[in-house]
C-alpha cells in the first residue's frame, strides 16, 4: 500500500479566501485540489498528477492565474519546501503596457 509522498502535494498559499476559492476553482477541473481556510491566509493544495512535466505544467498556469489577478506572487510549497512564485518580468510588463 503507497502513501501520497510530500512531492506529489503542492500547498499554494493565498492571502485572501476569495482567491483561494478562485484558484481551487481554476485549478479543479485538472487536479485533485482542496483548499483550507485559516485566520490569515487560505491553502490550496494540489495532488499531482502522475505525468512527468505536471508539476512544471501545474506551475505554469498559477503563474498565469497569478499574473491575471494582478498579484506580485504567491508562496507555494513543495517537497517540504517553501518558494514564491511571480508572473515573469515579461508578463508583467505586457500587463502595464
Amino acid at each position: 500500500m503507497s502513501a501520497t509522498s510530500l512531492n506529489e502535494i503542492v500547498l499554494f498559499e493565498l492571502p485572501a479566501r476569495s482567491g483561494a476559492t478562485q484558484l481551487l476553482a481554476e485549478l479543479s477541473s485538472s487536479h485533485l485540489a482542496w483548499m483550507e481556510r485559516g485566520d490569515e491566509v487560505s491553502v490550496v493544495g494540489v495532488l499531482l498528477n502522475s505525468d512527468d512535466g505536471d508539476l512544471a505544467c501545474l506551475l505554469r498556469s498559477v503563474e498565469t492565474w497569478v499574473e491575471q489577478q494582478g498579484l506580485l506572487a504567491i508562496r507555494f510549497e513543495v517537497d517540504g519546501r517553501t518558494y514564491v512564485l511571480q508572473p515573469t518580468l515579461t508578463a508583467r510588463v505586457h500587463t502595464a503596457a
